[in-house]
């Protein structure tokens, strides 16, 4: 008797978390070490370490970036958490690392998802554009995307200074 009250309040409520749930499954995406740098479309001041596993600047250079190659997911997304791991090792170094997707008829701007060492950059860079935006780390997108651009951007006080060092980026 009890299981037949019950039962049209459980049936009413796996309908109504069915209408809000989540259209495509979870998604991680990763990027490590060498697989970063064979990755890079656009490349000015940053090489391969020489253990392959990370990213860095090139000697003599202070201040370098990379873009890499446009990530294709397997479903649409309209959130993520952007993510990397990395080294600078005093206030002479850092790195920023901005993402992009795709927006009209291109890519939207180059969105700043996070930096080490924020007295190294003057300004935190964009966060927002018509098409989404990132808040706190996240990125929360207007419409549903399939695709994702990294770029890194890595700098030092000097040539003589450490370099930063990035080997890992993933987005989830």
């Amino acid at each position: 008797m009890r299981l037949k009250r019950i039962l049209p309040v459980v049936i009413s409520l796996l309908t109504v978390f069915s209408l809000f749930a989540q259209p495509y499954p979870d998604q991680h995406y990763v990027i490590r070490g060498g697989d970063i740098y064979a990755q890079f479309e656009t490349n000015d001041g940053l090489q391969l370490s020489d253990d392959g596993n990370s990213v860095m600047l090139q000697d003599g250079v202070t201040l370098g970036y990379a873009i890499l190659a446009p990530q294709t997911c397997q479903y649409p997304f309209d959130q993520g958490l952007p993510s990397w791991n990395g080294t600078a090792i005093d206030q002479d170094n850092g790195f920023v690392v901005q993402m992009r997707f795709p927006y009209g008829n291109g890519w939207s701007s180059w969105l700043t998802v996070g930096y080490w060492k924020d007295f190294i950059w003057g300004a935190y860079g964009l966060t927002g554009y018509g098409g989404g935006k990132i808040e706190y780390d996240y990125a929360i997108l207007y419409d549903h995307q399939d695709r994702f651009q990294f770029k890194i951007v890595m700098s030092r006080t000097s040539a003589q200074a450490p370099s930063p060092t990035i080997h890992k980026l993933s987005f989830f």
